[in-house]
């Protein structure tokens, strides 16, 4: 699969099972599934790398650009975004109107980082969330951000 994949939208399903094994496989069958939504030219947050989880992004309404290791893309409503572990990337809200997608990453437990980055009061630095995440296993590239800022207008 290529580093970024848009296909249509056919039927979406998702099933969440808890399970205390230990195994990988176990691990990878579980995620964690949100709704988010994105204000116009907005970055959803700096540019990063999952050591353990791949990303899903669903396109529910608006554009939304991504990258990864590079190469940019966009999908609209019904296509999805696939960014893999150790890859760095980010992804943004592309137009002048709210989008709305839902976000799949695997395996679960990720979702715990994102509810310690909702207590952030301000604009976290890098070393604030790389302390933050240092259980989680991403790494975070931050002079990547304003050249990205810069060519798409985007707010961060």
């Amino acid at each position: 699969m290529e580093w970024a994949t848009k296909t249509p939208h056919r039927s979406f399903t998702s099933a969440a099972s808890a399970t205390d094994s230990s195994s990988t496989a176990a691990k990878r069958v579980a995620a964690s599934l949100w709704f988010s939504t994105c204000s116009s030219r907005a970055l959803s947050g700096p540019m990063h790398m999952h050591a353990n989880e791949d990303e899903l992004t669903f396109v529910l309404s608006g554009e939304i650009g991504a990258v990864s290791n590079g190469h940019e893309i966009y999908a609209g409503p019904g296509e999805w975004l696939f960014k893999p572990q150790g890859e760095w990337h980010s992804f943004w809200n592309n137009s002048d109107e709210p989008a709305a997608v839902l976000e799949v990453i695997s395996s679960a437990g990720f979702e715990e980082f994102f509810k310690d980055c909702a207590r952030i009061v301000g604009l976290p630095t890098e070393e604030l969330l790389s302390e933050m995440a240092g259980p989680y296993g991403p790494k975070f590239d931050g002079p990547a951000i304003p050249p990205l800022v810069k060519r798409h207008r985007l707010l961060f």
